[in-house]
């Protein structure tokens, strides 16, 4: 049986917007929970402007829908650090708030929460970082991750209905928006393109693994298609890179210098986070395919074509 009502909580983000354009383009039936105002007008794609807290749109969309994606969050890893209340406020009550709703329906086949992988892992010596790794986070936006984490574990040992973890490592593409602190290869883009100079906390050299934005819808599609898919699983391609070794990928591919100035490393920067993903792999068969070079060149000819660009 396939199910082709899907709802979206924040779907005016980076991975929202690309897997409306997706599933749009499948034939599914989208609704849309958002407080921003998004441009989508089409056949099928249904905007309803509002939170996950309120009742009267949550209830009303829930029973139209078979899949639930949330993909809402507030705060990215940099600016939870000035406000544990926000992190609460705006992030895990209106998420707890929404399982009350969803609590009253036996008809949804799976809830997928995107987590994080790279903001809640324990540093650790181990090459990569296993699903099982000890969760440890350094910022208010790695707290509220692993604490709606415990809310769903509970929920779905009381309700009968799939919840699927997923926790990826750093996504990047086509679509991205700039925001300070956040996106280190959009970021990066953005000031070759612009010709400025890009802050870079600490020497450089600590180490992320990225996941192209087309992977990881993929992977979303995958998981409606099999709903039964559920449990905890870090979505990566499972390979490190420094800040500088990035850096030198986007300077080959822009044919610019980036221009930086280095600032006092922060505390809540681990030094090395690769996440291992076969765990999702083994269960689905999902493999990533963009490597990283490939990826940035998509990414840099998407930006080089936007009227408008950011000016950090």
């Amino acid at each position: 049986m396939r199910y082709n009502r899907i709802l979206l909580l924040g779907g005016g983000g980076f991975i929202g917007q690309a897997l409306t354009r997706r599933l749009y383009s499948k034939g599914y039936i989208i609704h849309i929970l958002t407080p921003e105002k998004i441009n989508f007008s089409a056949p099928n794609i249904h905007v309803h402007s509002g939170k996950l807290d309120d009742r009267s749109i949550v209830e009303k969309v829930l029973p139209q829908c078979d899949i639930v994606f949330h993909l809402a969050s507030a705060t990215t890893p940099g600016d939870s650090t000035r406000s544990p209340v926000f992190e609460v406020e705006h992030n895990i009550l209106p998420t707890i708030q929404f399982l009350t709703y969803l609590q009253k329906t036996d008809h949804i086949k799976n809830f997928i929460f995107i987590s994080s992988g790279g903001a809640i892992y324990l540093p650790s010596s181990e090459k990569s970082l296993t699903e099982n790794q000890i969760l440890s986070p350094k910022s208010y936006y790695g707290a509220g991750k692993v604490t709606i984490e415990s809310f769903l574990n509970v929920f779905v040992n009381i309700h009968n209905t799939n919840v699927t973890i997923l926790r990826p490592s750093n996504l990047y593409g086509p679509g991205q928006s700039f925001r300070h602190g956040f996106g280190l290869i959009r970021t990066m883009l953005t000031h070759i393109l612009n010709d400025t100079t890009m802050e870079i906390w600490g020497d450089g050299e600590i180490v992320r693994d990225f996941i192209y934005i087309d992977d990881m819808i993929n992977l979303l599609e995958l998981i409606i298609k099999t709903p039964e898919t559920s449990g905890v699983f870090n979505v990566s391609f499972n390979k490190g890179y420094s800040i500088h070794q990035v850096k030198e990928i986007v300077e080959k591919i822009t044919k610019k210098q980036l221009q930086v100035k280095y600032q006092p490393e922060r505390k809540m920067d681990i030094a090395k986070v690769i996440i291992d993903s076969s765990k999702l792999k083994n269960k689905t068969g999902w493999q990533p395919v963009i490597e990283l070079e490939k990826g940035i060149l998509k990414t840099w000819n998407w930006l080089k074509n936007q009227d408008r660009v950011h000016n950090p």
